[in-house]
């Protein structure tokens, strides 16, 4: 684990601190609702400037536990957004994580540059993958974890 938001105030200083330029990595968060979504990307985070990261390997996907599903990155251009004011945002804004997010909502527009093509952007969709219809919320806790692959 690389950084847990619970144990450092859930500061996006801090996520960029500890978790810029590491490639290959996972986040975890769990919403206000009781929804446990995330995503994975071998790109690197990087707080230097505001900028999209584009995966032309197109590895980069997001997920949701509670659907049981993975969301293929369908935008290469449009992998991660990196700023150094919010923490990890995966595709244009398919998940975006606030700072102080325990008390400042993040959101999710759902699903934009990741999708299955089960899901349209619509409340329905947005509930399902964060709790709320809007793909508004607040966040319990957030994890990011380096990714280890071995042969």
């Amino acid at each position: 684990m690389l950084y847990r938001a619970s144990e450092n105030d859930f500061s996006v200083a801090e996520f960029h601190k500890k978790c810029d330029n590491i490639n290959h990595t996972i986040t975890v968060l769990e919403t206000e609702y009781g929804k446990v979504i995330g995503g994975y990307t071998p790109l690197a985070w990087n707080s230097s400037k505001k900028h999209w990261a584009a995966d032309k390997s197109m590895a980069s996907f997001i997920f949701s536990v509670d659907l049981r599903e993975k969301f293929n990155l369908n935008l290469a251009q449009f992998a991660i957004a990196c700023n150094p004011d919010k923490g990890p945002i995966f595709g244009c804004c398919d998940i975006c994580i606030v700072d102080k997010s325990n008390i400042e909502k993040s959101n999710a527009e759902f699903p934009i540059s990741y999708n299955n093509f089960k899901y349209a952007r619509n409340p329905e969709s947005s509930q399902a993958f964060t709790g709320h219809v809007k793909g508004r919320f607040t966040i319990k806790d957030w994890e990011v974890f380096k990714v280890e692959f071995s042969e």
